[in-house]
């Protein structure tokens, strides 16, 4: 959150700028999803509706992780275009996207494919 306010922020590139801004909106919109489920057990506990409150939980924590996902690989090709240039950027934000979706997709479906 800092970021803009640091001597080094007027050298960006309106791209870096723009990028910076989305993964600002990414990180908010993934700690509002991940934390809802909280939100919701509490305000709907004891209310008899556990399988509703679940299905909604999980829902929310796969799409708070999916913009998690996407706020870490936005943050990796950030500074990796800021520190080395776009070439670095775009490999870095490969990588970091085979990464998280190998250990948190691709991986957990073969597991569950094969357990079921």
């Amino acid at each position: 959150l800092t970021v803009p306010f640091a001597q080094g922020y007027a050298q960006t590139t309106s791209f870096q700028r723009d990028l910076f801004f989305a993964i600002l909106s990414a990180t908010a919109i993934s700690a509002a999803l991940l934390i809802a489920p909280s939100a919701w057990h509490r305000i709907h506990f004891r209310q008899k509706d556990k399988e509703h409150m679940l299905l909604t939980s999980n829902k929310l924590t796969m799409v708070g992780l999916f913009f998690l996902a996407l706020a870490m690989i936005g943050a990796v090709m950030l500074i990796a275009d800021f520190v080395f240039g776009s070439t670095t950027m775009i490999v870095s934000g490969i990588v970091a996207g085979l990464v998280f979706g190998l250990l948190w997709a691709i991986i957990p479906l073969a597991r569950r494919a094969t357990s079921d």
